[in-house]
């Protein structure tokens, strides 16, 4: 009994000091995770959409420098070239030249 105790007791002291950012990092990281093809950032941003826009950036920012998701500008013949959000190691090899 007092190792269950022990365990639900540590599950909620990491509650209680999980950040927000913490939270809403691992969320968006969570909504990459859930799609292997990729997501647009533009579909994740909406996705997330209480997030201000700086807050979302920081938000992407950290999980690539921790090589959770890269995030790779891809080639349009139209518009905007889009932005897409890849778990990291699952982005498509860049075309040769």
């Amino acid at each position: 009994m007092g190792e269950r105790w022990k365990a639900s007791t540590l599950q909620v002291i990491e509650a209680l000091g999980a950040t927000s950012f913490t939270r809403d990092t691992e969320a968006v990281l969570a909504s990459v995770l859930v799609r292997p093809g990729g997501v647009p950032v533009r579909d994740l941003s909406r996705q997330h959409m209480r997030l201000r826009q700086r807050e979302f950036d920081e938000i992407l920012e950290t999980l690539e420098t921790r090589e959770q998701i890269e995030v790779v500008q891809v080639r349009s013949t139209r518009g905007r070239p889009p932005r897409i959000a890849y778990a990291f190691g699952h982005a498509p090899a860049e075309p040769e030249r």
